[in-house]
C-alpha cells in the first residue's frame, strides 16, 4: 500500500470529503490517504477545523508540510476552491520527487503553470492534475 499525504488550503471541501474514500475504491487499496496539511482551518460558516476534519476521517493531522512529505509515498494537493494558493501549497513538494497531483483548477495563469511545471522538471518530480471525473 502506498501512503497519500494531503496539502489543502483547508480541508473541509468537497474533493477532500470525498477522494480519500474514492482514492482506496479504485485503487483496490493499493492506496490510502493517510496524512494532511491545512494552511487555514474551513472559513465557511459550519466549516470544520483541521483537527475536527482529520478527526471524522481517520487522517493524521500533521504540523507541516515537510512533515506530510517525509512520510507520504505520493502527494496530492487540493484547495479546489483557491486554485490562487496552489504554486506555494506544492512548492516543497515538487522538490521531492514524489508523484504530485495538483487539483484542479490547475493555476489561474499559464505563467504561474509553466511555473509549476519547472519546478517539477528540475526536480525530477512527477506532476500532473486531472479532472477527478
Amino acid at each position: 500500500m502506498k501512503t497519500v499525504g494531503f496539502i489543502d488550503y483547508y480541508l473541509d471541501e468537497f474533493h477532500a470529503n470525498h477522494y480519500p474514500e474514492w482514492l482506496k475504491e479504485v485503487s483496490g487499496g493499493e492506496l490510502e490517504v493517510k496524512y494532511a496539511y491545512a494552511k487555514v482551518d474551513s472559513p465557511n460558516e459550519g466549516g470544520l477545523t483541521t483537527e475536527q476534519w482529520c478527526e471524522k476521517y481517520g487522517i493524521q493531522r500533521v504540523e507541516s508540510i515537510e512533515e506530510l512529505i517525509e512520510k507520504s509515498d505520493c502527494i496530492n494537493v487540493l484547495s479546489p476552491d483557491n486554485p490562487e494558493m496552489h504554486e506555494e501549497l506544492c512548492a516543497l513538494a515538487l522538490k521531492s520527487g514524489k508523484p504530485v497531483y495538483v487539483d484542479k483548477t490547475f493555476a489561474d495563469t499559464r505563467e504561474i503553470a509553466a511555473r509549476i511545471f519547472a519546478v517539477a522538471e528540475k526536480s525530477s518530480t512527477p506532476c500532473f492534475s486531472a479532472s477527478a471525473l
